[in-house]
């Protein structure tokens, strides 16, 4: 295991920003496997990191200042090409020895890196006896051969970057569609959103004719029960209510007392149904027949439809 590798582990389980920890890895990328040999300028590192050259400089102070990389000058005074020359660190030797067994642990269990570690002599990374004291010295072996094969997902980005998943908006429909609905003989395989589709087409004078021509239509499903509903986007789509809009109405309407409809009021309040194909609709649905001065607040609501009153 190469000490720039057991530094890249060390970093991804570090307590650093997560942008420091981006820089950091940015920057293994040009190390060789002693964690040296790192000449990569700031704007090539903001290149590669997507982040501006200012917030570059600023997190590799931090990770400096952490302890976590070493910065040095390298190239003599007057010549155009000197610049930084990065190299990997940990704060302190008991960290790096703690993360290097750590990481060969994983190595060994995962497989990290597509690496073996085949004995407990991986983990002597450095000779006995350089750590910490001779630390300095190895620091001073440069290699001019930087690492040209980047860690595989060692930027890779993490599951809480992703955007979530957004969820499907409820449709709400208006109060009139409901009614329509709430009085048209559905089935558990009907679209409620294919038929609010095609009400939508409709004019106003359309939309009332179709609720008037509900009761109809369901007087003749009763007398045919063999018959399969048609779907209610069919049913305003084809004009099929066009042929049920006269059947719906009680005979002589204009006949019904209101006596008579306090007796029929009466009757629906106790048995909360309500005779849709003799009285029309009921309280609360458009196109009621009863008289608005017998109705009271509560009327309709919570009420059956019952066809053979």
């Amino acid at each position: 295991m190469s000490r720039c590798w057991s530094w890249r582990h060390a970093i991804l389980n570090s307590s650093l920003p997560a942008t420091t920890r981006h820089v950091l890895l940015t920057i293994s990328c040009h190390m060789n496997d002693l964690g040296e040999g790192s000449y990569p300028t700031t704007a090539q590192l903001a290149g590669e990191t997507g982040l501006s050259e200012r917030s570059v400089c600023t997190h590799i102070e931090v990770a400096r200042e952490a302890g976590w990389i070493e910065v040095t000058k390298h190239g003599f005074g007057g010549q155009k090409w000197k610049n930084h020359e990065y190299r990997a660190h940990w704060p302190s030797a008991e960290i790096s020895q703690l993360d290097d067994r750590k990481a060969l642990n994983e190595v060994q269990h995962v497989g990290t890196e597509g690496l073996s570690v085949a004995s407990e002599k991986a983990l002597n990374l450095l000779p006995k006896g350089t750590e910490p004291n001779d630390r300095k010295a190895l620091n001073e072996v440069q290699s001019s051969i930087p690492s040209s094969i980047p860690e595989r997902n060692s930027l890779s980005e993490t599951s809480s970057d992703l955007a979530p998943k957004g969820k499907k908006s409820r449709i709400n429909y208006p109060e009139a569609f409901e009614a329509l609905w709430k009085a048209y003989p559905t089935h558990q395989n009907m679209s409620k959103k294919e038929g609010f589709d095609a009400w939508k087409k409709l004019d106003a004078e359309d939309r009332a004719a179709v609720l008037a021509a509900v009761p109809g239509y369901k007087a003749f499903l009763a007398k045919k029960p063999d018959l399969e509903r048609q779907h209610l986007c069919r049913f305003i789509s084809k004009r099929r209510f066009d042929g049920y809009t006269v059947s719906q109405q009680p005979a002589a309407t204009e006949q019904v007392s209101d006596e008579q409809w306090l007796k029929r009021l009466r009757y629906a309040r106790r048995e909360q149904t309500w005779a849709v194909a003799t009285w029309g609709p009921m309280p609360g649905a458009l196109q009621c027949l009863v008289p608005a001065n017998l109705i009271e607040p509560s009327d309709g609501q919570g009420w059956c439809e019952f066809e053979n009153a």
